[in-house]
């Protein structure tokens, strides 16, 4: 396999606009993460909020069996 030109390397402003781009998806994942996380701690509360001996029934178990520990996002 023969190379007939050496590759160009990316000028100044390339490497610019791929940071740029880079701390963009940096900043979406970030607010993702932190959605996430409060969704998590509001399914962990709610769940917790529900485990009292008063709301605990063989329905409520058969629903939640086999699902702890799991979250579905």
């Amino acid at each position: 396999m023969k190379h007939s030109k050496s590759k160009k390397h990316p000028s100044r402003h390339e490497y610019a606009l791929a940071l740029k781009t880079i701390r963009a998806q940096f900043q979406t994942i970030e607010s993702q993460s932190d959605t996430i996380r409060r969704q998590n701690q509001f399914m962990i509360t709610i769940w917790m909020d529900d485990e009292g001996p008063a709301n605990r029934d063989k329905s409520h178990d058969k629903v939640w069996q086999g699902i702890t520990g799991r979250w579905i996002n």
